[in-house]
């Protein structure tokens, strides 16, 4: 059972011998591999319906691992254990993570890490993560298979972004931007940059293309002061 570098990655930030939770686990393939590399003392796989709940248990009894896996079939965060101490929400809709978190948004304040892989609106996560107590400690982007991927780390605390961009370009990601992030930086800017071509040609809505021209901006400032950081890190 080989993971993708984004379920490999997502296991980075999970420190050892914690109680994990897979919300939404799919086919169980990181609940699975972090028993049996022994990366967490317990994990429990869960899912709302009852036919992925099914498959979930036969790959894990497939592979022997009926009693080290615990599989729940709930919805969301919704009756796990007060135990667990890290909570992963990973390969959904930024906008269905927030619902989730909202709906057991008491519980979700309790737990001490919650890894979340949002496969889009991550900046509408990010507002929310920071209107409702928590704080984004970590960041990360994984390239795989033609795909950007945005992992968030988040916990209980308080935190703020001084520029609306932010919750766009994160400074936590920029903290620590590895290749994969600038890529994925660059990749951003050059497709709003296609779009404001495209303002430009067609539309010539200026309000729009002002906007765009903003964002772009904050791109551009991002990816130069990493290019300056790089060239004076290499110089010395």
């Amino acid at each position: 059972m080989k993971l993708s570098r984004r379920l490999k990655r997502i296991e980075t930030f999970i420190p050892p011998g914690s109680r994990v939770a897979d919300i939404g686990s799919d086919h169980g393939y990181l609940a699975m591999d972090l028993m049996v590399n022994r990366l967490a003392a317990h994990v429990v796989a869960t899912d709302k319906n009852p036919g992925p709940v099914k498959k979930l248990k036969r790959n894990i009894a497939r592979r022997k691992l009926t009693g080290a896996v615990e599989v729940l079939q709930t919805d969301g965060m919704r009756h796990l254990d007060p135990s667990v101490d890290v909570v992963i929400i990973a390969g959904m809709g930024g906008l269905l993570i927030r619902d989730i978190l909202f709906e057991s948004l008491s519980a979700a304040l309790e737990v001490g890490k919650l890894i979340l892989q949002p496969m889009s609106q991550s900046d509408k996560l990010r507002r929310f993560l920071l209107d409702h107590g928590f704080m984004i400690c970590e960041e990360a982007v994984v390239f795989e298979d033609e795909r950007f991927y945005e992992i968030l780390v988040a916990a209980r605390g308080s935190q703020r972004f001084e520029n609306p961009l932010d919750f766009e370009i994160s400074p936590v990601l920029i903290r620590n931007l590895d290749e994969d992030g600038r890529l994925f930086l660059t990749h951003r800017l050059a497709l709003l940059g296609r779009i404001a071509k495209d303002i430009e040609e067609n539309s010539k809505d200026p309000v729009k293309l002002r906007q765009l021209r903003r964002r772009m901006g904050k791109y551009e400032e991002v990816l130069s002061r990493e290019d300056q950081y790089r060239e004076g890190h290499q110089s010395t």
